[in-house]
């Protein structure tokens, strides 16, 4: 139960960012609760109450996390509070409210200057990195194309590839004609647990063997245990950053050098 609560709060603060702006959202309950209309309570008060008593409970959190494997993307729950529409529609409630048209003048300077001083602005400050649009008709990185090509060059159907976080998040948006040995699901957990715990799972000495290298940077598994794991899986390629001592494992295993783009070196499985 503590547990809950401190994960609840933590979770909170690093989605809010302490961000001052959020006084501002309880304030907007509170008045909505006691000082606004029905219907205001009706579209942000009771979701708040069922929010409160089911995925922000800390009796239920335990469960939620265990069963559905949350972890950060708990986080997209509090885009369920939709602050920024309670806030807007307590201050312009607050403002019908008074009569006189002077009044309401300096009242919404007030608030408005009110959300801009608490309010955390999206630039703040400092150098304004450079845009530069893409250069190709796709779109897209070059970075993610050159890898694209390399991947579908041989002419495999689908082919089945071992490749990062980095490219786990990005390259499967642009080309869906690939799957991925990492699932979001595996990445998740070995982002937040170390190697000790990662064997100590569910997962098949092959998935392990292949993790421990390629995750963990272990290479105390044998070169050859490691490509049959890579067989066993069906695994067409590897990709390894440029720089990662992970490629002269690679090389020692019998893996054969496809191509490289900017970032990474792909290696053949040789089957």
């Amino acid at each position: 139960m503590i547990e809950n609560i401190k994960f609840l709060a933590d979770a909170f603060l690093i989605y809010t960012e302490k961000n001052p702006i959020w006084y501002l959202y309880f304030f907007s309950v509170l008045y909505i609760v006691f000082a606004g209309k029905k219907e205001g309570r009706c579209i942000f008060v009771y979701p708040l109450l069922v929010q409160l008593l089911t995925i922000f409970n800390p009796l239920f959190l335990g469960i939620f996390i265990e069963k559905f494997g949350f972890g950060n993307r708990y986080l997209r729950f509090f885009w369920m509070l939709f602050f920024y529409g309670v806030i807007a529609y307590a201050g312009v409630d607050l403002l019908f409210r008074l009569r006189k048209t002077g009044i309401k003048i300096i009242a919404f300077c007030l608030l408005a200057g009110l959300v801009a001083e608490m309010g955390k602005p999206v630039f703040g400050g400092g150098d304004i990195p450079e845009y530069k649009m893409a250069e190709n008709p796709q779109f897209t990185s070059n970075e993610i194309l050159k890898l694209s090509h390399l991947y579908h060059s041989e002419g495999v159907e689908v082919p089945h590839i071992l490749f990062d976080g980095w490219l786990l998040l990005n390259y499967r948006s642009y080309d869906p004609d690939i799957t991925s040995e990492l699932t979001r699901e595996r990445f998740e957990y070995m982002i937040n647990h170390d190697e000790e715990s990662f064997l100590k799972g569910k997962a098949s000495e092959n998935i392990k063997n292949i993790f421990r290298v390629y995750s963990y940077g272990d290479f105390g598994v044998a070169p050859e245990e490691f490509l049959k794991a890579l067989d066993s899986e069906k695994i067409n390629y590897v990709t390894a950053a440029k720089k990662d001592p992970l490629n002269d494992y690679l090389e020692k295993a019998g893996l054969l050098q496809l191509g490289e783009s900017d970032r990474y070196i792909v290696w053949k499985v040789n089957k």
